[in-house]
């Protein structure tokens, strides 16, 4: 009955009820007008039975009822009049309810003045007031474990969760005042103050007191006012994180090492960055994409250019400053670039190459030291030195001395018997000191010394350079500079020798067979064999539809050392430039003549030339399959008769001729019109490879014919398939004699140099005959079995690794050379000895640090170069071939510049008594200069 009570109704019960009625015009209730009595009646009429159950009686017989059956007061306190019970209504709320009403509406966004305002005398029903009750119930139960896990704390660790600073004791605290406002106590040594946090702070204080840190971090930042102050913070911070990093990561130009430079890695530096300066480093890396993949570059870059802000050079600014040299780059891109804090100042970047270059030979001299030197390498009499061949080639590189490669073998000669020759060689003192060394050590009687463990040698391989520098100014004493250097570099052995002897034998030139120069059936054997394996890999190759087979093609002729030299080189620094070609050593001086020059497997260009002389002639465009006449159907124009002049073209068509007649001596052998033809053929078999094999060896066996013993053919001759088959033969021999250098099988190059000493001397190449022949002399003869054998097998440079990736040794130096007479051509006015023997002295050393640099940073590169499809050219001269019938048999066929052309007639007719006497003479002089002889 109470609760329709409004705050206007005072006075009695009936007087209320006909307020009611006058100010809504009617009775209030219905029917409920009169006594209480009357009005419970009328609502026990209306309802059918009584209102309110057993409510009948007065106010306080149904309050006694209510008691009664709830078992305690109803209501409470509610006696009186209307007025009373409001007022106690509303003091109950305003006391029991208006602290959690508070919390709740400030924790909605409004402040404490308006929840004041707005539930200070509020009205609050019987659910929400038992609601409110338990929550005051939990938030009391949850203070009260709050402060017995407090205590069960303090007693594990041993004191209060307080923070003690000079004397003054502080607890931060947050508790909830009467009110539910965070309050923060600070308890000081005597005494303790308390703080009521602001609205906007409150958060931040609950987050304390809940231990909950990452919360804390969200609410701080986004105060503005907070997050200023921590950003000063973090400032600091930085900063002397950065200046801990200058310290630790300065490069100074002055100490700078290669082997630092080489040894450098991106994860090691970005981990021990990371420990000295974490908060720098967690700022960039949060600046940098999440899928990318150079982070560790990315960070390092942006740290080497905070670095040049503060005037610092880092290893960043070395490897930028030494790719820059590497490319060529002018001055004004340094300045440009060092500007933007990325490199070094040209000046600072000539200097760290006069540092890097200084033990550029550091790695030869470690090898020196490691190789032991047997005593009888020291005769009691210095002999004289080796004659060391002459060489007519372009590039008037060195040849191969008969002396060891290996400094261990090395042969000491005195200036005084130096031999007048053209070009020859001699080291300094400083490199004598080892061999020195050595010779004191060694026993004097005699007695060999035994090798301990391993001998691995190194070969010396080096080019002249010639330079003139012409003034712009040309003054009195300003003239043109004529520069003559000797550039070489030293590769390691990859064959271990030690089960070899190396003990020398006394050779007489009776002593000498030289049926062991000349090819043997041997030879001729094994040659076709290779030639058959070389003509199977080009039918699958360029045969339609017989790419199946690929996997079952010899890709690569095995030999004894195959996996060795499918190893990596190990390549001494280049740069060791020699002033001058010819060097005299002071009388008396013992000098240590190492094999030096260039390496006689490259000269492939050479054989071309000779092929050139025999097959080329630019008056034969109307012979039809001649050289000159396929050279004009495939307008070759830059395939010229001077072979020096253009060698790479001659040399890539003669290469393409070869192939256009093996594809068209297998058409004319099968019997088929053309390629399609023959493909057909060789699939409509059961075996397709058995099929293809059998192809190439009827073709070695009846189109090759490189015979060193066949007997010349009599009576009537087809000249214009003879012309074919000379054609296809020398042209096999070209591809086996490639293939062996890419292989770095010595026994097929050697077998290869027998035939081309025969050609040589047929063709009338008496230089290169010499040289070739003093080869063959070194080998079987002059050479102790080691040094013989480590001259066979030390031809060669694997630059990348792996099987068939071997060039000849003198290949090498002239890429060395190319990249040393670009850096010199850059080098614009500033042509000096001084500069150019910083560039050679410095190109090993950069060439091994930058090739570290592209590994850490991920750049890829291959020395593969990507050719032109050729198949076009190479289906018209098969088709220009077939049509011609150039393999055809046709008794009296002949061109008109080639009339007497016969096949294997280089070989057939060379005299050979003549050839013989012509070799004992050569081998005399060779055994007189050498310390073999009496």
């Amino acid at each position: 009955m109470l609760e329709g009570i409004r705050r206007d109704q005072v006075g009695t019960a009936e007087e209320i009820r006909w307020a009611q009625q006058r100010r809504s015009g009617g009775q209030s209730r219905g029917d409920q007008v009169g006594t209480a009595k009357e009005i419970r009646w009328a609502q026990q009429r209306t309802s059918g039975g009584p209102s309110r159950g057993d409510q009948v009686g007065t106010a306080e017989e149904i309050r006694w009822a209510q008691q009664r059956r709830s078992g305690g007061h109803s209501r409470g306190d509610q006696v009186g009049t209307a007025e009373e019970i409001r007022r106690q209504l509303a003091s109950l709320s305003s006391k029991n309810c208006r602290a959690v009403l508070t919390d709740l509406a400030c924790e909605c966004g409004q402040s404490k003045s308006n929840v004041a305002k707005d539930y200070g005398e509020g009205y609050v029903c019987k659910k929400c007031f038992n609601a409110i009750a338990k929550y005051s119930a939990l938030q009391e139960e949850v203070q009260n474990r709050k402060r017995e896990l407090l205590s069960k704390l303090s007693r594990h660790v041993g004191s209060s969760a307080t923070h003690e600073t000079q004397g003054t004791k502080r607890s931060a605290d947050t508790v909830p005042h009467a009110a539910h406002a965070v309050k923060v106590v600070v308890t000081y040594q005597d005494y303790e103050k308390k703080y009521n946090l602001s609205p906007t702070r409150e958060p931040i204080g609950k987050c304390l007191g809940r231990n909950a840190k990452r919360a804390f971090a969200k609410h701080s930042l986004e105060s503005p006012a907070l997050l200023e102050h921590f950003l000063l913070r973090i400032n600091k911070i930085i900063r002397k994180e950065m200046s801990q990093v200058l310290r630790d990561t300065a490069y100074n130009i002055k100490k700078a090492q290669r082997e630092t430079m080489t040894a450098l890695s991106w994860a090691n530096e970005y981990r021990t960055l990371r420990q000295k300066a974490p908060v720098l480093v967690r700022f960039l890396d949060a600046c940098i994409p999440k899928e990318s993949s150079r982070r560790q570059c990315t960070i390092m870059t942006c740290i080497g250019v905070l670095a040049k802000s503060h005037c610092r050079n880092t290893l960043l600014h070395a490897f930028i400053s030494l790719v820059l040299s590497y490319g060529h780059a002018g001055k004004l891109v340094y300045s440009r670039l060092q500007k933007l804090g990325l490199c070094l100042s040209d000046s600072s970047t000539r200097a760290l190459l006069d540092i890097l270059g200084t033990d550029h030979d550091k790695v030869v001299k470690n090898w020196v030291s490691e190789l032991s030197l047997p005593t009888n390498q020291f005769p009691h009499h210095p002999p004289p030195p080796p004659q060391l061949a002459s060489s007519s080639s372009s590039s008037s590189s060195f040849c191969d001395s008969t002396s060891p490669v290996g400094p261990g073998d090395f042969s000491l000669v005195t200036a005084e018997s130096s031999p007048s020759c053209d070009t020859h060689t001699s080291t300094s003192d400083e490199d004598t000191a080892p061999l020195a060394a050595a010779e004191q050590n060694s026993p004097q009687d005699g007695s060999p010394v035994l090798d301990c463990g391993e001998w691995n040698g190194f070969k010396l391989i080096g080019d002249n350079i010639d330079k003139n520098i012409k003034p712009r100014d040309m003054r009195i004493n300003n003239q043109t500079k004529s520069l003559h250097y000797f550039h070489a570099f030293a590769v390691k052995d990859r064959i271990n020798f030690s089960d070899i002897t190396n003990n020398a034998e006394l050779v007489y030139p009776d002593d000498i067979d030289y049926s062991v120069f000349y090819p043997n059936d041997d030879d001729d054997a094994q040659l076709v064999s290779n030639f058959q394996t070389l003509v199977t890999r080009i039918f699958v190759e360029h045969i339609p539809h017989l790419q199946h087979l690929f996997g079952k093609v010899t890709h690569n002729i095995q030999h004894k050392y195959s996996k060795n030299m499918s190893i990596k080189s190990t390549v001494g620094s280049g740069g060791n430039l020699v002033t001058g070609c010819t060097h005299q050593a002071k009388s008396g001086t013992k000098v240590a003549l190492a094999c030096l020059g260039c390496d006689q497997t490259c000269h492939y260009h050479d054989v071309v030339m000779v092929v050139w002389k025999r097959l080329y002639n630019t008056s034969s465009g109307v012979d039809k399959g001649t050289l000159f006449q396929l050279r004009n159907l495939i307008n070759r124009r830059n395939v010229v008769s001077d072979v020096s002049k253009d060698t790479a073209a001659c040399e890539e068509f003669m290469e393409l001729i070869t192939v256009a007649h093996i594809l068209s001596a297998a058409v004319h052998i099968t019997g088929v019109p053309d390629l399609e033809g023959l493909s057909k053929k060789i699939l409509s078999s059961e075996n397709h490879f058995a099929a293809v094999s059998s192809i190439a060896k009827t073709l070695c066996s009846d189109v090759v014919t490189l015979s060193f013993a066949a007997k010349p053919s009599t009576g009537s001759a087809d000249c214009v398939m003879e012309y074919a088959k000379e054609t296809l033969s020398l042209g096999l021999l070209l591809l086996e004699f490639n293939d062996a250098i890419r292989e770095g099988d010595g026994c097929r190059v050697l077998r290869c140099w027998k035939f081309l000493f025969l050609f040589f001397r047929a063709a009338g190449h008496k230089n290169y005959c010499i040289e070739a022949f003093h080869l063959l002399m070194q080998y079987y003869y002059t050479l102790t079995p080691r040094c013989a054998e480590q001259m066979l097998w030390g031809r060669f440079v694997n630059s990348v690794g792996g099987p068939g990736h071997n060039i000849s040794g003198d290949l090498h130096m002239e890429h060395l050379n190319r990249i040393l007479k670009d850096t010199v051509s850059h080098l614009g006015a500033n042509k000096t000895p001084k500069s150019i023997v910083r560039a050679a002295k410095a190109l090993g050393p950069l060439k091994d640090i930058l090739a570290e640099f592209d590994k850490i940073t991920g750049v890829w590169f291959t020395s593969k170069h990507c050719r032109r499809s050729e198949k076009e050219d190479l289906l018209k001269i098969v088709a220009e071939l077939n049509q011609n019938e150039v393999f055809h048999y046709q008794p009296g066929r002949k061109h008109l510049l080639f009339p007497s052309m016969k096949c294997n007639c280089m070989l057939m007719c060379i005299d050979r008594p003549k050839l013989t006497s012509w070799m004992s003479v050569k081998a005399e002089n060779i055994l007189r200069q050498t310390s073999f002889t009496h």
